[in-house]
């Protein structure tokens, strides 16, 4: 909330403060005296006036990357608030209202995101001027199952199941935050094999449990899928999508995950698990090895 009372009559400021590569500002604007609004747009210390909006009351402006309050009488308040933007910039600074210009970061802007994908362990500290975030972790999928040497066509290996997505807003901060990302499961082999379950997710006490394994099919044998996995300790628990079991000849499908679909069932190499924590496609046929699953992933999104 920036907040101006205006004590002469003037305009207020010369030229407004316009962050580099500003696209937009939306501003909702609550005003006790009469005031003429200035539109402004343009690129970062070169922004002109496009238009102006005489305001008596309360109002929004949209589609503009600053104001400039033009003709205040002495008196005149000028309450206003950033409710969007969309900016280039790392940390977008901007509009310019009362008597002095105004760079500034509101409280709740969104002003960082970090997606983990590096496997295994690690430290998160927040930014320093981070006061909450928003934390997204989903488990790594299972790897389907692979198909014997020999087996007839009609052999079809089950996918793996999709891990567990869970979601947390965290407020206040700790110093710091233990995570780790999950592994996804390999697919099985040829002996015939199952695949290996897919890694947890960890976030201080957040757990998004990996996906379960697809079975391996021996000749004749259509698979049966097994259960996606759920996740605890968040906020938003849910569980990702079941491995599908091996049907009309054809490996089954590996689970989706909260981010998108799993591997598909095929010949020779089922397909790997496609977004973050889906599960690997079952293998088809003879010797046919099963797809891996996709690994874990967690993302951070860090509000003033």
């Amino acid at each position: 909330m920036l907040t101006t009372t205006f004590t002469t009559a003037a305009n207020y400021p010369a030229v407004p403060q316009i962050g580099p590569n500003a696209e937009f500002v939306r501003i909702d604007l609550i005003i006790t005296g009469p005031v003429i609004v200035e539109l402004w747009s343009g690129a970062h210390g070169q922004a002109t006036p496009i238009g102006e909006v005489p305001f008596q009351q309360s109002a929004s402006i949209s589609a503009c990357v600053a104001i400039r309050v033009k003709d205040a009488t002495a008196g005149t308040h000028v309450s206003c608030t950033v409710i969007a933007w969309q900016t280039k910039d790392p940390l977008p600074t901007y509009i310019g209202v009362g008597a002095s210009q105004v760079s500034t970061v509101p409280t709740g802007a969104l002003i960082g995101v970090q997606a983990i994908t590096a496997l295994g362990a690690g430290t998160y500290t927040p930014s320093a001027t981070a006061t909450a975030i928003v934390v997204e972790v989903v488990g790594a999928g299972g790897g389907g199952g692979g198909t014997a040497v020999g087996a007839s066509a009609a052999t079809a290996a089950a996918g793996g199941a999709a891990g567990g997505y869970g979601r947390s807003y965290i407020t206040p901060l700790a110093a710091s935050y233990a995570y780790s990302v999950g592994t996804g499961g390999s697919g099985g082999n040829t002996a015939p094999g199952n695949g290996t379950a897919g890694g947890n997710t960890t976030f201080g006490p957040i757990t998004a449990n990996g996906g379960s394994l697809g079975g391996g099919a021996a000749s004749g044998v259509q698979a049966e899928g097994s259960g996606g996995q759920s996740c605890a300790g968040a906020t938003l628990n849910l569980q990702g999508g079941d491995g599908q079991g091996g049907a009309n000849s054809r490996g089954g499908e590996g689970g989706a995950s909260f981010f998108g679909g799993g591997g598909r069932g095929a010949v020779t190499q089922a397909g790997q698990g496609r977004a973050k924590g889906s599960g690997g496609g079952g293998g088809t046929g003879p010797a046919a090895q099963g797809g891996n699953g996709a690994d874990g992933l967690i993302i951070i999104y860090e509000y003033a």
